[in-house]
């Protein structure tokens, strides 16, 4: 029926109704499939009652494994788990998706995500560069998921993730990485927070209140108190994502020069 099932997708998290948008994009234009049901986003009883007939589970957070354990063992239905950050691993992301639906990603789309993933190493040539002076260096806060997947990101483009905190316990997190840290003691956080210096912190808004002016600091988590989340199109994940974080990685460059 080429319709495939988002689970994990928390309208708690930031910016979820935008990287549901995106995955949508991917799929649509990679291999031509549309999205059924949806847990937990503007999904119906009926597209719940019938989520066995989609081909495939997108799992985007480790909280939607054991929903997608039982719709493996009960209709048969594989599942990818992973939401991609980064055109390279959109593409590797694609590519995976693609074994299992037996189609190849759409050729025109690789190659223009290859290409831009080309382009980016021109940022790690800069951060090589600019680390005789200062080294370019990120802190990244969130759930463990976004951790995971920005702090890849950065490291591909020559940001050096000196903290990777998660805002919630990882005794649920399967085989969690172990520079991945959990704070329970809220001051531990915000003396790390206050002695940041031209860090890179994507993080939410109250983590962002503690750093100083010369931090280049971008919202990437709940929760968020100095504005809106109004749109629905500009996500974090996928190529799209990619293209909006570059923006921010690049006025971040700007201030080391």
């Amino acid at each position: 029926k080429k319709i495939f099932n988002i689970i994990g997708a928390s309208m708690g998290s930031y910016r979820a109704a935008s990287d549901v948008w995106e995955l949508q994009n991917l799929m649509r234009e990679a291999f031509g499939y549309e999205m059924h049901t949806c847990l937990c986003y503007e999904t119906s009883v009926d597209e719940i009652g019938d989520i066995g007939t989609a081909e495939i589970n997108l799992v985007m957070r480790q909280e939607g494994l054991p929903a997608a354990e039982v719709l493996k063992n009960k209709f048969d239905m594989p599942f990818v788990v992973s939401a991609p950050y980064g055109y390279a691993a959109t593409l590797a992301w694609l590519e995976e998706v693609g074994k299992i639906l037996g189609q190849l990603p759409d050729v025109k789309m690789c190659a223009r995500l290859r290409l831009k993933a080309q382009n980016t190493a021109s940022l790690k040539m800069y951060a090589m560069m600019m680390g005789r002076k200062k080294t370019p260096q990120a802190a990244v806060i969130g759930e463990y998921d976004l951790v995971k997947g920005l702090s890849a990101f950065l490291r591909s483009v020559g940001i050096d993730v000196k903290y990777k905190l998660c805002s919630h316990s990882l005794k649920s997190i399967v085989e969690p990485e172990l520079d991945i840290r959990y704070i329970s003691v809220e001051k531990e956080k915000i003396d790390i927070l206050k002695k940041l210096q031209k860090t890179l912190v994507l993080a939410d808004d109250v983590s962002h209140r503690l750093c100083d002016s010369s931090n280049v600091v971008l919202r990437v988590s709940a929760p968020f108190i100095d504005g809106a989340q109004i749109a629905t199109h500009l996500p974090l994940l996928g190529e799209k994502g990619t293209d909006f974080l570059l923006e921010t990685i690049e006025a971040y460059y700007q201030t080391l020069a």
